[in-house]
């Protein structure tokens, strides 16, 4: 789910006030107060969180098409060694190409709402809009290291550990949430996901270790 834009005077959330019930609890309530006094965002702040998020998202996009490229090429070229008859029976037993297919599909899905309305797909025409030279290097990077296996060889054992980093870093950038787990809201007025702890009852963000009685949907 995600939250849409809102201006910084807009009440999107309320900070969640508690007494401190010893030395440390008051370190943790100042720092949680000190990180509030940050957001929410302004609305200048959440045009360029939105723009390096955008940005994120295209290269995370374009990284897991690599990995996608490569698995079908890697099928190509392996089914191009059967019997033609043999070719479905082949690919309906191997399930490790359908599991990689699926985390790729997933992800994607978890990716567009952060993606430009004219994002392009694998190997499109629009390859490289809408990234920087470090956005894009990383792009190449993952080409680069898929380009590496060894023809013949069962690739899927190669491919899925690069898109096994390719969704961490995608989680540690903030742009999936941190784990695959029902609940995880994203405010673009902190720029952050949030996730409902009944322990702390109150919501508590993933990065910026802000609490908060609700968060706007």
């Amino acid at each position: 789910m995600m939250a849409t834009p809102a201006p910084a005077d807009d009440n999107v959330i309320k900070s969640t006030n508690r007494e401190p019930t010893s030395e440390s609890a008051s370190e943790e309530q100042f720092a949680q107060e000190e990180n509030s006094a940050k957001f929410p965002l302004s609305t200048q702040e959440q045009l360029q969180a939105m723009a390096r998020r955008r940005e994120s998202a295209v290269s995370f996009q374009h990284q897991i098409s690599e990995c996608r490229l490569a698995l079908r090429y890697s099928v190509i070229g392996w089914t191009g060694t059967l019997d033609p008859e043999k070719i479905p029976a082949a690919l309906s037993n191997a399930p490790s190409i359908r599991d990689l297919n699926a985390q790729m599909d997933k992800l994607e899905r978890k990716l567009a709402p952060f993606l430009p309305a004219d994002a392009g797909g694998a190997g499109g025409s629009g390859r490289g809009q809408g990234m920087g030279a470090e956005a894009l290097g990383r792009v190449e990077g993952v080409r680069a290291r898929l380009l590496e296996i060894t023809p013949g060889v069962k690739s899927t054992r190669f491919i899925k550990p690069v898109l096994d980093e390719v969704e961490g870093s995608a989680r540690a950038a903030g742009i999936l949430p941190p784990q695959d787990k029902v609940g995880w809201v994203w405010s673009l007025s902190f720029d952050d996901w949030f996730i409902w702890c009944a322990g702390e009852d109150a919501f508590v963000s993933a990065r910026q270790g802000v609490r908060t009685d609700f968060v706007a949907a």
